[in-house]
């Protein structure tokens, strides 16, 4: 009869030892994710700074093309060809700061929840529930987390993609007024 007991006991250890193992494999996987979908987003917010510096650096260009030749593409007589490269001149600013838009929302940092580290509840999760039980809650909240970090993710790169849609269109009227303003110059 003990024999038999001590078979069970063991059978139920072994199972017990499985449901460990499985649950720190999801923990684990869980917490991963969470770490990549953190690493993403901070990438991304990285990106946008990086897009937004280059936008600076090509409205303030563009804004000393102006300053320094203002007579040359605002003159007191002007032509068609003036008119075209205003409008050009226009639609790329319009398009620049439409982009720089963009650019500014998706670089923002935006808070985002982290796992808890409230005394009482780890207490509670760790130490007065199975082990596998515990792990199991941990890794549905980190699924949870990453599940709004995710969100975030897109709502970012949605920003960004608009901002490159702007900054497409925005690149072919400054190509236009360049092309405009240097057949104004060499008229």
């Amino acid at each position: 009869m003990t024999d038999e007991l001590d078979k069970k006991l063991a059978k139920i250890k072994e199972q017990e030892e499985e449901f460990i193992k499985r649950a720190e494999l999801i923990y684990d996987h869980q917490k991963k994710q969470y770490e990549l979908s953190v690493d993403g987003l901070r990438k991304l917010e990285d990106k946008a700074m990086k897009i937004f510096s280059s936008l600076n650096i090509v409205i303030t260009i563009t804004l000393l093309i102006v300053r320094y030749w203002w007579n040359d593409i605002f003159p007191d007589k002007f032509t068609p060809l003036h008119v075209l490269c205003w409008a050009s001149l226009g639609a790329f600013m319009s398009l620049s700061l439409i982009s720089w838009g963009f650019i500014f929302s998706a670089m923002q940092p935006k808070d985002f929840e982290r796992p808890s580290s409230d005394p009482n509840l780890m207490e509670n999760l760790f130490m007065l529930q199975k082990r596998y039980d515990s792990l199991t809650s941990y890794a549905r909240e980190y699924s949870r987390l990453t599940g709004r970090v995710d969100q975030n993710h897109v709502d970012k790169v949605k920003m960004v993609m608009r901002c490159s849609e702007s900054m497409l269109f925005g690149a072919w009227a400054f190509v236009v007024f360049l092309i405009l303003f240097l057949l104004i110059k060499f008229q």
